[in-house]
């Protein structure tokens, strides 16, 4: 008996290469996942090496060297000379010393708006029948979140009232979500009528409450936001019957908050203007999950201890 011995070309059709179909082993949902952790992987660390250069380049001593190399004599000069050395004009240098520049002017700027979170400015209103002349009166309220400076927020007053020094809130840029109108009823009230004591106003105390309200409320959106994108995370390394589907915002203002199980488990977590988890209810296929609420509300009440109490309740 001969043995016959099969051909490279016979191997390979007998093993036929897979398609692009039976490639694509993985979920759709999970390759979606991958690639956006991938993505914030790389945001974070150009972030990092962006904020790693312009530090090195902001310090006392690195400034100092920078312009001592930029603008040093060649040796044998005198020091009324006006040559450098040829390498001073270098593209490299010149960048350095202009990113040096940019960071030292942002680096003030963000104490400013660190340090006075709330200034007053003086404008004209170029309209002819504006009320008090035309004089208007405005706040800006700086907010941070999220490691950066948002788009501050204005409130615009003016003097309509005559013979009176008070203000009314002409124009705001401040969310609804926010109930500025009790806020303005309490602290800005309308001047009564001269059978009446007139009620005080407290501007400063206005603008403390509210730059208060708008710090909690975008506090609360950045812990939503950072809860989600940690449970997609996590549901690129793991997934189980019990893991977490996503987590939403069921309002504008951010206090309630709704988590959707995989296993068709709704969940909806009450959220206090300071960050306290205030209720947490889960519906379950039978009615309330009392120990999914339970376990949700043993941590320790707000909302950092929530999102630890979600993802290990993800790996189970």
């Amino acid at each position: 008996m001969t043995a016959s011995i099969a051909s490279p070309n016979a191997v390979a059709l007998m093993n036929p290469i897979p398609d692009s179909q039976g490639l694509q082993e993985l979920p759709e949902t999970q390759l979606e996942n991958e690639i956006a952790g991938i993505r914030a992987q790389i945001k974070s660390l150009t972030q990092r090496r962006a904020t790693l250069t312009s530090t090195l380049l902001s310090t006392i001593s690195s400034q100092s060297l920078l312009k001592r190399v930029k603008y040093a004599p060649l040796p044998d000069e005198t020091p009324t000379t006006s040559l450098r050395f040829p390498g001073n004009d270098s593209p490299l240098l010149s960048a350095a010393l202009a990113q040096s520049k940019r960071h030292s002017k942002h680096s003030q700027e963000c104490l400013y708006r660190m340090c006075a979170g709330a200034t007053m400015f003086k404008v004209k209103d170029p309209d002819p029948n504006a009320a008090d002349d035309g004089r208007v009166y405005g706040v800006r309220i700086e907010v941070f979140s999220g490691n950066e400076f948002l788009s501050p927020y204005y409130l615009i007053f003016n003097r309509p009232f005559p013979n009176s020094l008070a203000l009314r809130l002409h124009r705001h840029t401040i969310p609804p979500c926010i109930d500025l109108s009790t806020l303005r009823t309490k602290y800005l009230p309308t001047p009564a009528n001269n059978s009446q004591k007139p009620k005080r106003q407290n501007l400063p105390r206005l603008v403390r409450v509210l730059r208060r309200e708008l710090a909690s409320y975008h506090l609360r959106l950045a812990s939503v936001e950072s809860l989600r994108a940690a449970i997609r995370l996590n549901n690129t390394i793991q997934r189980n019957s019990n893991a977490i589907k996503d987590i939403s915002l069921a309002d504008a203002e951010g206090r309630n908050i709704r988590i959707n199980w995989t296993n068709g488990n709704l969940g909806h977590v009450r959220i206090a203007k300071d960050g306290r988890i205030e209720q947490c209810v889960v519906m379950g296929e039978h009615g309330r999950e009392r120990g999914i609420e339970q376990t949700l509300m043993r941590g320790d009440g707000h909302m950092l201890g929530l999102a630890k109490t979600l993802l290990d309740f993800d790996r189970v």
